[in-house]
C-alpha cells in the first residue's frame, strides 16, 4: 500500500485543486461551450499548455508500488457459486 511521502501527498486534495484551478484559469475566457467535444479539446489544449507548470507529486517514485498494490482490485472479479 501507501507509506511515507506519497501517503502524505495523496491524503490531501491540494494537488487536484491546483490542477483544476489552472484549467479553470486557462478556459475562463470561453463564454459558451457548444458541446462536449469542445470541452474535451480545450481540456487537451490546456493539458499541453500547462504540462510544464505541473510539479511532480512528492513521493512519485512510490507510484509503481501503489500500482502493484491496486492491480488485484482492478482485475475483473468472476462470480463463484
Amino acid at each position: 500500500g501507501l507509506s511515507g511521502t506519497l501517503r502524505r501527498s495523496l491524503a490531501t486534495t491540494n494537488p487536484l485543486e491546483s490542477v483544476n484551478s489552472q484549467f479553470r484559469t486557462h478556459a475562463q475566457n470561453v463564454k459558451r461551450w457548444t458541446n462536449g467535444m469542445q470541452v474535451l479539446r480545450w481540456l487537451a489544449s490546456a493539458s499541453l499548455f500547462l504540462e510544464d507548470r505541473f510539479q511532480r507529486l512528492a513521493g512519485y517514485r512510490e507510484l509503481p508500488n501503489l500500482q502493484a498494490a491496486l492491480r488485484p482490485y482492478a482485475e475483473p472479479q468472476t462470480a463463484t457459486r
